[in-house]
């Protein structure tokens, strides 16, 4: 009788444990590629809040991987290129230069009656949703705005007699002087690695200050407006810049990472860069405090202008899971997602409520950001993948002082040419 009821136990048993693994099994996993999530302090105090909260919002069943993709901005629009028709990741973070190539491309998914059904859709900026509308469509949720503006260190200009600059010839002398002056600094410092996106941002902030555009759509296609004079003239900021001995000509081909770390770390003066800079604040208070935020240095017979980022979350056209990953894109720029991740990076709020709140309005970091919105300009709606590679070797090419700015303007002008007559835009 015992081992009848042993058996019996060990049936019962057996059904429980396969309707558990059932039931685990059938949970669904929501993968979302966002590689900022793995940049301290992101990673250890916002992260953290998200998993917790994210299973309130997504449907019964659902939950989020906490993994968060490659670690670079390169390697995340390489990968999902490669494997977005997999359905993985549901949802994609990335750079609006990033957006006309997906679309081309097939791999993601309009939101626009998703983002017009939803209630708080008219607490975003204006302006990051028609930057990310193209072709009638908008093509995914800004979660940040930001500019580029000159980030200074006060102290330093001080101590020599020094103005922040207010012009490209400024620009070059002031930073020129601080290497010479002070010891184990330099001045300035600019990205050149193959392949950083910060490169072409930096390039088209003091390009922006010439034309607004650097293509124009042509019937069905793209035309170059940008002159090989205007080209030569910022390629010649960069040529003076590492000539002067304002920036270290030892680090050429740094990346965006490390100049923020080189930045904080006491290396260099100024740098071109966005608030998020702000999270370093937590390890390096006191280079922060002694940090001013001023209007880019401007263009000789030009007109103040900044390169304007807007950073979108965008919906996999593959996803096996539309509807949870759309609840997930609503969670991750809803008021609370997005005040609490933009005080942490220190990036400025697409939502108005957010900018409303008392820790933004009457915060003076995100004040001296926020006012340098208005000269904000955003690129234009093409596929930049190529252009962008065009312009960072034409930055490489000067800098390293294999082409002579002229000649890198005059190559560079061709490229652009080449890429717009062949639809490569």
């Amino acid at each position: 009788m015992m081992g009848k009821q042993a058996r019996v136990f060990a049936v019962v048993l057996s059904v429980l444990v396969l309707m558990l693994s059932a039931s685990v099994a059938s949970a669904a996993e929501l993968v979302f590629w966002n590689w900022p999530y793995d940049v301290e302090p992101m990673r250890s105090e916002f992260v953290p809040w998200v998993q917790e909260n994210v299973k309130n919002h997504l449907p019964e069943g659902y939950e989020l991987r906490d993994d968060y993709g490659p670690v670079t901005y390169d390697e995340l629009r390489r990968l999902y290129i490669l494997q977005a028709r997999s359905g993985q990741p549901d949802v994609i973070e990335g750079l609006l230069e990033n957006v006309v190539a997906y679309k081309r491309a097939g791999l993601i998914k309009p939101v626009t009656d998703l983002f017009a059904e939803w209630d708080e859709s008219d607490q975003f900026l204006q302006s990051a949703i028609d930057a990310l509308t193209i072709d009638g469509e908008l093509w995914g949720v800004p979660y940040v705005v930001n500019v580029r503006p000159l980030l200074v260190r006060k102290s330093i200009l001080e101590k020599h007699g020094l103005e922040p600059p207010t012009t490209w010839d400024e620009l070059v002398e002031v930073a020129a002087t601080i290497s010479q002056k002070e010891p184990g600094m330099h001045g300035f410092s600019f990205t050149s690695q193959m392949g950083e996106s910060r490169v072409f941002q930096e390039f088209m902030g003091f390009y922006f200050q010439l034309n607004k555009n650097m293509f124009v759509q042509a019937g069905d296609g793209w035309q170059v407006v940008a002159t090989p004079e205007q080209l030569e003239q910022v390629l010649t900021l960069y040529h003076d810049l590492v000539k002067s001995g304002a920036v270290n000509a030892n680090e050429l081909g740094i990346g965006g990472a490390a100049q923020d770390q080189g930045y904080v770390e006491g290396k260099y003066a100024m740098v071109v860069a966005g608030p998020w800079m702000r999270g370093y604040g937590r390890d390096y208070p006191e280079v922060m405090a002694d940090t001013i935020v001023v209007p880019l240095p401007v263009a000789e017979g030009g007109t103040p202008a900044a390169f304007m980022e807007v950073k979108p979350l965008m919906l996999n056209a593959f996803t096996k899971h539309p509807e949870a990953a759309w609840d997930l894109i609503k969670f991750l720029t809803s008021k609370d997602a997005i005040a609490l991740e933009n005080q942490i990076e220190g990036a400025n709020p697409p939502r108005l409520d957010v900018a409303e709140m008392e820790e933004f309005k009457d915060d003076p970091w995100q004040s001296a950001f926020v006012s340098q919105l208005a000269t904000g300009v955003v690129i234009d709606p093409i596929n930049w993948e190529l252009p962008i590679r065009d312009i960072i070797e034409a930055v490489q090419l000067v800098a390293y002082d294999e082409m002579s700015p002229s000649e890198a303007a005059a190559w560079l002008h061709s490229q652009l040419v080449m890429r717009a007559e062949n639809g490569e835009i």
